[in-house]
């Protein structure tokens, strides 16, 4: 494996992800651009309790990423359930582990803020993963994406 750095990202920083966001939605992913989208407007910079957006970095280049945060998604949350997101691999990085190694540094990171962590994924290979990780289906299915939940 390569030697890498894990460096949280912020203003000061978050230019180093644009090649991700590109290469991501050049490859017909959206949810990336929606983040980048969301910090530029300042709609969404992962700083609320316990918040984080991570990114793997080799030689200088960040080669993935991964949030976690409250989650936007349930109405009455009252900031114990987290949500993991936007992670994303560079292509001609992945099959190498990156991806459990984001997850793993978010969940480990959340677990000390959230009583429960959830996600949710179209892609089946990442649905492989969240399962061997431990994330269980909680049987909802919402535009075509199985949500996960990790208690």
């Amino acid at each position: 494996m390569i030697d890498y750095k894990i460096i949280e990202l912020n203003n000061e920083n978050i230019d180093s992800i644009k090649e991700l966001v590109d290469e991501s939605v050049a490859g017909g992913i959206k949810f990336e651009q929606r983040m980048w989208d969301e910090w530029q407007s300042g709609q969404n910079r992962f700083t609320k309790n316990g918040e984080k957006l991570i990114g793997l970095f080799h030689e200088g280049e960040c080669f993935a990423v991964g949030g976690i945060q409250v989650n936007p998604y349930i109405e009455e949350n009252d900031g114990s359930i987290g949500r993991v997101r936007n992670i994303y691999v560079k292509e001609s990085f992945r099959k190498q582990g990156f991806a459990k190694i984001i997850l793993d540094l978010l969940v480990s990171h959340g677990k000390n803020y959230f009583k429960t962590i959830g996600l949710s994924t179209t892609n089946p290979i990442a649905s492989h993963m969240y399962e061997e990780y431990g994330f269980k289906k909680n049987g909802e299915e919402k535009n075509g994406r199985q949500e996960y939940i990790l208690n």
